[in-house]
C-alpha cells in the first residue's frame, strides 16, 4: 500500500557557530505521492510531480512566500514523470516523461512571473526521458536530456519559451542508458558529466568542441558500482 505524502519545505536555522537541525517551515496542501521536486532560480516557485491519476494533474507548481505556499499552476501529463527541472532564467520548466506510444516524452512549459502558464510544448523524443540538466549559460536556454534510447542516449535541446529544437544527438554506446537525474554541467557550461547505468564506464565527461557539438572528453575506469546520481562543484 502506498502512503500519500505532502511536500514539506525545510530551512537551515543558523545558530552561531554551527548549523542547527533542519526544520520544516511549510507544508503543501496537495495530498498526493510526490516523485520529484525542483525549486526555480527566480520568483520562489517550486515544481513537483506526482504519480499519474485519471483526471488529475501530474505537475504542480507552487509559489512559496514567507507564510504560505499556494499551488498556482497544474499540468496534466497522463504519464509517469522521470525528471523535472527549471531553467536558470525565464522560468522555463522541463519535464521528462516515461516512454509511451501516444505521448511526447519531453514537456516544456513557460510560467511567467505572475505564475501564469503561458505556453507548453511537447517534444517527441522516441524514448523515455530519464534525466534533464539545463545548461548554465542563461543566454542559450539549452538543456541536455538523457533517454532510454541506447542508440542516441543524449540530446541537446533548446527552448525559447514557445518552440523547441533538438540541436544535437549523442550516442556514447550501443548498450548503455543514462540513469535518472544523473547529468550535471560544469558551471562554465562547456562540459557535462553523465552517469550511466553500467559498471564499464559509470561516469563519462563530454566537452564542447564547436558550436553545439560535444565530444567525449574522459571516462572513469571500470568499477563494481553503478552510480545513481552525479554532481559538479
Amino acid at each position: 500500500m502506498i502512503t500519500k505524502h505532502t511536500i514539506t519545505l525545510c530551512a537551515f536555522l543558523l545558530t552561531s557557530p554551527v548549523w542547527a537541525t533542519l526544520q520544516p517551515i511549510m507544508t503543501s496542501s496537495v495530498n498526493e505521492v510526490f516523485t520529484s521536486v525542483d525549486w526555480s532560480f527566480q520568483h520562489n516557485m517550486i515544481a513537483a510531480s506526482t504519480f499519474p491519476k485519471t483526471g488529475s494533474d501530474e505537475i504542480h507548481v507552487f509559489r512559496w512566500q514567507t507564510n504560505s505556499m499556494t499551488e498556482i499552476v497544474g499540468i496534466e501529463t497522463s504519464e509517469v514523470v522521470n525528471a523535472i527541472a527549471w531553467s536558470y532564467a525565464n522560468n522555463y520548466l522541463a519535464v521528462g516523461l516515461r516512454s509511451s506510444i501516444s505521448a511526447n516524452e519531453l514537456l516544456l512549459a513557460h510560467v511567467n512571473t505572475n505564475g501564469v502558464l503561458l505556453a507548453t510544448n511537447r517534444v517527441e523524443i522516441g524514448a523515455g526521458v530519464r534525466s534533464i540538466a539545463w545548461r548554465p549559460i542563461v543566454s542559450m536556454e539549452q538543456m541536455i536530456i538523457g533517454t532510454d534510447d541506447v542508440s542516441s542516449e543524449l540530446r541537446l535541446v533548446s527552448f525559447n519559451g514557445t518552440t523547441s529544437s533538438i540541436l544535437t544527438t549523442i550516442n556514447h554506446s550501443s548498450a548503455l542508458q543514462v540513469n535518472s537525474n544523473a547529468i550535471a554541467w560544469r558551471p562554465n557550461g562547456k562540459q557535462f558529466a553523465v552517469a550511466f547505468d553500467d559498471t564499464s564506464e559509470p561516469v563519462v565527461l563530454y566537452t564542447n568542441s564547436t558550436s553545439n557539438t560535444f565530444v567525449l572528453y574522459n571516462t572513469t575506469n571500470r568499477t563494481s558500482y553503478i552510480p545513481t546520481s552525479v554532481g559538479w562543484s
